[in-house]
């Protein structure tokens, strides 16, 4: 009786890790994306630091004078840096029109 409820118990560890790894790439993608960038189409370019594979270098050159400016104002203002936090880009952030 104890070694069923054994098995039942783990089987359902299991399926509840299952589920929660199937509800993080379905609903979070971001969160997936950090802990396989190339699972998600993106490639590094730096540490910390992941373009869409699909970038052009122009897009890539642009992107790279953005996040260093970011940099200096960051530093600027905290004057120092505790973490590289992970930056994550797509090509159509580039593109976008704020309303």
């Amino acid at each position: 009786m104890s070694k069923r409820w054994t098995l039942i118990g783990v089987a359902t560890l299991i399926l509840l890790v299952l589920t929660a790894l199937v509800a993080i790439s379905t609903f979070l993608p971001a969160v997936a994306a950090y802990g396989c960038p190339s699972c998600y189409g993106f490639r590094s370019i730096g540490k910390s630091v992941y373009l869409e594979e699909n970038t052009t270098e122009s897009e890539q050159k642009e992107f790279s004078r953005m996040l260093r400016e970011a940099e200096v104002r960051l530093l600027t203002f905290y004057e120092t840096r505790q973490v590289a936090a992970p930056v994550f880009w797509s090509v159509a952030h580039l593109n976008a029109t704020v309303v």
